[in-house]
């Protein structure tokens, strides 16, 4: 047992290395951050008490599992303790690494990896086991001598040293899976180093020291849990600038309690988030002007204007802001191209009505609105507008936003898009038409053309580069603007803005500072004086505003306000911006911007006058404004739900939702504490149901005495109670069960509550007949919304669920629930959907989609699979997997040159890879017009060139696992002989891979 004490000690000794590393960056990196040097320090010491005691907690915990696990297998061969300290990492690191992974690749296109699950489960073996080895081999190697002991133990410092350098400077906010697995590596690593100049067999004395090392790190712990739970500025900087420390703090703030989150506090008047009215008289309207707006992705506001860089990079637009009235405080409304595009085009903040029950699934746009008005549009964007949250916009996109004409594509150019635009407004022109267009530049986005240089070839320049590729392709715009449509109103903005290391992240989607989230705007509105305008406004006042400019009435229920009055030079008074990113909400008013974290409780309020880096909280220095701006968050927090659902009458002639409820309805699970009691009785039925439903809805964590006292109060209400059941069954109480079936019997069939007892029974398993049956139901309930069919198709999926064939493949023919449909079908392995999942995947538009529905026809094993599949290669964009696919089917075999026809129109040609540089693969093809290539590469690196006629055709980068690539062979003529050479490129290190097949797409 002295093993566990000298462990902890270890491990302790470990934490306190990587908490010495972050103190320095609190200390000394994040210096400006502090307004005396007493705070800094107890930061400081708060960092390293927060990683030694965790990493004495996790090597006591472990300590205790090897001494559980070694006496149970007997003895084993000295040295005992390393040895057991290897095999007890090895299945938490397994399951570490396949959680990891998994999360990793669950983004819009890794998730439709073909055999995802099997991939991430043998890598993660596979990186375990290898793992174990080689500590296995290194502990045999080092415990023959103390010199070699030390040698190790100073590697390990080497090795962990690195893991923390790569936790601290590599995609900074993004993954949190990867940065705290390797948090964990690095403590385990750096652990392992100090137990190996360790005694092997400690002594009494030594364990006792030990303990007190242990021991003296817990209150350490202790200590930092305390400052960091107390002091909001504290737990912000560790979070932001540190790097194993901000770990430990992400991972207790999922504690319940640790974080008093919604402790209420004051909420502005709903009233005062428009901000006082403009001068009336500086109103100016231009009904029936044509409106044209541009949009360019990703564009700083630094880049153009009065604002721009030292280099001039885009004339065009500065030129164009010089003469306009240019918002110098613009904010968008999240910085996701799909949220923010979509809240400019409805007037409303998208991404907070997401969590609204209730609320339409898609919202009226700006050119449905003008086409009332007899105006005829068009837009011109991208696909990738549509890259996050792409199934929530699928209605944006199948309806193009509204717009008469769309050209939605992947591949145009800047000067395509300006082509596009000068022809639709050259139509509209001759035909007397009233005109709104509406165009999006996606060049400065992420990645950046390696090819554009003319600035230099780091990101920086190359982002540059391709802004000034679309200021190029805009300078003919604005001529013909100037020239054909002198009385156009013209608007030209950005969606977002983009990090390079401002505050030590990259890209944009992951902070409200204001490189992400500020945005440069302009309109120019003929008549009026350029002018600049230091109110803060958001893309979303967009909407109403331009409508004010047309003289047109505005929706009732739009968040949009009208900023028209100060294009003329009226003041705002009171004005105010807002935006949100995952868990924050930022407000700015006049000089003062407030960023409230709700997930860390934390608020920041920055001066952007004297601050305007944002890098010195004054929060508590300025605590009154902090508090008025942070009733202003709160109040925006809770406008959502009141302007899209109706209120409830909660007293004689009072309707309205009580403050709680309008918070947690726009997602705020800090008021679930309130809501229990509202659920007592004496309140009005409505809000104890609706009270109740949020709690099943936000509450997360353990079954306390609150919400079971509210579930005794709430026994008289079959609804009330049935979501408070939900809420403990979700929390682990298995007794919940019992009083879940016993409230449904007195609940309607189809209710909501109903189809939340109902789904979650399922959920806690197969056993339920009856659950099962109202599983069945809500899956074909064409009036149950789509959440709650999608949640009955993944429960059938997992349960196997017997009868529900006939529902689920009625379930296919709904663009919503097609995927999970597939996957139950495939989960059931009825082959009577065959028919249903091969017209699913002829008519599906995205390849991510098309590989999940692909992968559940391949399930089957069914040989009629091959047709639809093989189809799939001569697609526009083929899914990735399809050529897999063929071959687990069968459809091709192994031998080389061995060539198969396919029912559809692509010829098959197996071939194993060329393993040296320069040897190549050889294809004779007639009418060849593509070929798709599946490989297996142990790797990245190195590249396989396709050439046709000797003529390049392209190139398929080796990327490590199984992949499919594709390369178009314009060389080659559609009728055609030609020669096809697949030749690999690289040094023989980089080419560790195997060609599985090459598929032949033309004629037959």
């Amino acid at each position: 047992m002295r093993a566990i004490p000298v462990l902890g000690a270890c491990g302790a000794l470990a934490g306190a290395i990587l908490g010495l590393v972050d103190a320095y960056a609190v200390a000394w990196g994040a210096r400006e951050m502090f307004f005396d040097r007493a705070e800094a320090m107890r930061t400081a010491a708060a960092a390293i008490g927060l990683c030694a005691g965790a990493a004495a907690l996790i090597a006591v915990t472990l300590g205790a599992a090897i001494e559980i696990a070694g006496r149970r297998a007997g003895a084993i061969s000295a040295p005992r303790i390393p040895r057991r300290f290897v095999w007890a990492w090895a299945l938490p690191l397994a399951a570490i690494l396949f959680f990891a992974l998994w999360r990793l690749t669950s983004g819009p296109r890794a998730s439709g990896i073909p055999l995802r699950a099997a991939l991430v489960a043998a890598s993660s073996a596979g990186g375990a086991l290898l793992a174990v080895a080689g500590t296995l081999i290194g502990l045999r190697f080092a415990w023959r001598s103390r010199t070699r002991r030390l040698a190790a133990a100073v590697a390990c410092l080497g090795a962990a040293l690195g893991l923390h350098a790569i936790d601290e400077r590599v995609l900074v906010r993004l993954y949190p899976v990867f940065h705290v697995g390797l948090t964990i590596a690095a403590a385990g690593i750096l652990t392992l180093g100090f137990r190996l100049i360790a005694p092997a067999r400690p002594g009494r004395n030594a364990a006792v020291a030990a303990a007190l090392v242990a021991i003296g790190a817990l209150v350490a712990f202790g200590f930092a849990l305390w400052e960091t739970r107390a002091h909001m500025n504290p737990r912000f900087v560790i979070g932001e600038r540190t790097a194993a420390a901000a770990d430990v703090l992400a991972v207790a703030r999922r504690v319940p309690g640790f974080v008093a989150r919604g402790r209420g506090g004051p909420v502005a008047a709903l009233g005062s988030l428009g901000g006082a009215a403009s001068d009336a008289s500086k109103r100016i309207t231009r009904p029936g002007a044509p409106v044209v707006i541009v949009t360019v992705d990703a564009m700083r506001y630094d880049r153009v204007g009065a604002r721009a860089a030292a280099r001039p990079i885009a004339p065009n637009l500065d030129a164009f802001f010089s003469k306009a009235v240019v918002f110098d405080r613009a904010y968008t409304a999240i910085p996701h191209t799909s949220y923010a595009i979509t809240s400019l085009l409805t007037g409303k903040y998208v991404h907070a009505l997401k969590n609204v029950p209730g609320v339409p699934e898609t919202h009226e746009t700006l050119p449905e609105v003008l086409r009332r008005f007899r105006y005829r549009s068009a837009g011109f964007f991208t696909k990738a507008v549509f890259f996050i949250d792409r199934a929530r916009f699928e209605p944006y996109l199948r309806a193009g936003y509204g717009f008469d004409f769309v050209k939605i594509e992947y591949e145009t150019t800047a000067v395509e898009r300006v082509a596009q635009t000068i022809s639709f407004l050259d139509e509209q022109r001759a035909a007397g038409r009233l005109a709104l267009s509406w165009t999006h530049f996606f060049e400065p986005h992420e990645p950046y053309d390696p090819g554009c240089t003319r600035f230099g070839d780091t990101d920086v320049a190359r982002y540059d580069c391709e802004i000034a590729t679309v200021d190029e392709a805009l300078g003919a715009l604005f001529e013909y603007l100037d020239a054909s449509y002198p009385d156009a109103i013209v608007v030209v903005g950005a969606d977002h803005g983009e990090e390079f290391g401002d505050h030590g992240g990259r890209y944009h989607g992951t902070t409200l500072y204001d490189e992400q989230i500020r945005v440069p705007l302009a309109i120019r509105v003929p008549g009026v004086a350029p002018r600049t305008v230091r109110a803060p406004v958001s893309l979303v006042d967009l909407f109403g505003t331009l409508l004010s400019l047309l003289d047109l009435p505005v929706p009732a229920r739009v968040r949009s306000r009208d900023v028209a009055p100060l294009l003329a030079g009226g003041e705002a008074v009171d004005q105010a911006a807002f935006a949100e990113a995952h868990e924050q909400i930022m407000a700015v008013r006049g000089e003062l911007k407030l960023v409230w974290d709700r997930a860390s409780d934390t608020v920041r309020l920055y001066d952007l006058a004297a601050d305007p880096g944002e890098t010195a909280s004054i929060a508590s220095l300025r605590p009154e404004a902090a508090e008025e701006l942070m009733a202003l968050a709160r109040a925006f927090q809770a406008s959502h739900a009141p302007l899209e659902l109706r209120p409830v009458e909660t007293a004689p002639g009072r309707p309205s939702w009580p403050a709680p409820l309008q918070r947690a309805l726009g997602g705020d699970a800090g008021a679930v504490g309130e809501l229990l009691g509202l659920v007592a009785k004496g309140n009005p039925a409505p809000v104890r149901r609706k009270a109740a439903e949020l709690v099943a809805r936000l509450r997360r964590g353990v079954v306390d005495p609150p919400l079971v006292l509210a579930a005794e109060s709430a026994k008289d209400d079959p609804e009330a109670s049935v979501w408070l059941s939900v809420a403990r069954l979700a929390a682990g109480d298995a007794s919940a069960a019992g009083d879940l079936r016993a409230a449904m019997e007195g609940l309607e069939d189809g209710s909501p509550a109903w189809r939340a007892a109902a789904l979650s029974l399922a959920g806690a398993g197969p056993e339920d007949r009856g659950a099962a049956a109202a599983v069945i139901a809500i899956a074909g309930d064409a009036g149950a919304p789509v959440e709650d069919r999608q949640r009955a198709l993944r429960a059938i999926a997992a349960n196997r669920t017997p009868g529900a064939e006939g529902t689920v493949e009625a379930a296919l023919g709904d663009y919503q629930l097609a995927l999970d449909a597939a996957r139950a079908l495939a989960a059931l392995g009825s082959k009577r959907a065959l028919p249903g999942l091969a017209a699913r995947l002829a008519r599906e538009r995205f390849p991510e989609r098309r590989a999940a529905v692909l992968s559940a026809l391949a399930a089957f094993r069914d040989k009629r699979a091959v047709e639809p599949i093989a189809a799939e290669l001569a697609r526009e964009e083929p899914a990735s997997g399809a050529l897999g696919a063929l071959l687990d089917l069968g459809a091709v075999t192994q031998r080389r040159t061995a060539s198969i026809r396919l029912p559809a129109t692509a010829e098959t040609l197996v071939a194993r890879a060329p393993r040296r540089p320069g040897e190549a693969l050889t294809c004779r093809l007639d009418g060849v017009r593509r070929v798709v290539v599946a490989t297996t590469a142990q790797a990245d690196g190195g590249v396989l060139r396709v050439t046709c006629n000797n003529a390049p055709a392209g190139e398929i980068p080796v990327v490590g696992g199984a992949s499919e690539a594709h390369v178009d062979l314009a060389a080659c003529g559609p009728d055609e002989k030609g020669f096809v050479f697949i030749r690999a490129l690289g040094e023989p290190a980089d080419l560790e891979v195997e060609i599985r097949a090459v598929a032949a797409v033309g004629r037959r």
